[in-house]
């Protein structure tokens, strides 16, 4: 497990035990099981990226624009002809505003997307 899967694991279970949630109800939450959240606590697997707006909803943390629910799936069939430079420094912009665990989370994510590769 590299030091970014434990960070993002301890992250996550400092943020659900801030939020004062047990496991079980954080699972019930975003809609897993509640061995899937034990296992994201120690860095067995990581949750889709499509649970980041319900995880941070549960959290009380936010997520930003491209990652929110239902978010870019109209907008990016109406521009998908944009400039692709200009949405990759939007992006960008937005992801640097979040907090460094909410950074974290989605760094967590597009990794393990990308090793699914």
């Amino acid at each position: 497990m590299g030091t970014s899967e434990v960070n993002f694991a301890a992250t996550l279970k400092g943020l659900r035990q801030k939020a004062g949630l047990t496991q079980a109800e954080f699972a019930e939450a975003i809609g897993v099981r509640q061995g899937a959240v034990a296992h994201y606590e120690i860095g067995i697997k990581a949750p889709e990226l499509a649970k980041l707006p319900s995880i941070a909803k549960a959290l009380g943390v936010t997520v930003p624009e491209p990652f929110e629910e239902g978010s870019g799936q109209k907008k990016a069939a109406t521009k998908s002809r944009g400039n692709p430079n200009k949405r990759a420094v939007k992006l960008q912009k937005a992801f640097e505003k979040l907090k460094p665990l909410e950074q974290q989370l989605i760094l967590k994510q597009v990794y393990g997307l990308a090793a699914k590769r």
